[in-house]
């Protein structure tokens, strides 16, 4: 189990892979969150539990900071998953079209 020092030490990463991800996100680079996820989701697994002894005002900070921007990245996510389905469906509508004008 990690001391005070190091579990914020561990954070102040974990916070800057989070904000890279949101980034990331707003370039459209999906297959970098996917791997920055993998090492975020390992380092998450390093990090807790934290003994409740070792919590400090400063550590509950970085937890807040770190889950306010994975909110934000998850309604990017959700934002950009909408705008793909959009696509996809104008695609299968001209498909559709095309097929159905190809085949009188």
């Amino acid at each position: 189990m990690m001391n005070s020092r190091q579990t914020l030490s561990a954070l102040a990463q974990l916070l800057m892979i989070t904000k890279t991800m949101q980034q990331k996100a707003q370039q459209q680079l999906w297959d970098e969150i996917t791997t920055l996820e993998q090492q975020r989701q390992t380092m998450i697994n390093t990090i807790f539990p934290i003994n409740e002894n070792d919590m400090s005002t400063q550590i509950t900070e970085k937890i807040q900071k770190i889950i306010d921007l994975n909110q934000e990245l998850e309604t990017q996510c959700r934002q950009a998953k909408q705008e793909v389905q959009v696509q996809m469906k104008g695609l299968n509508r001209n498909k559709n079209a095309a097929a159905a004008y190809g085949s009188v």
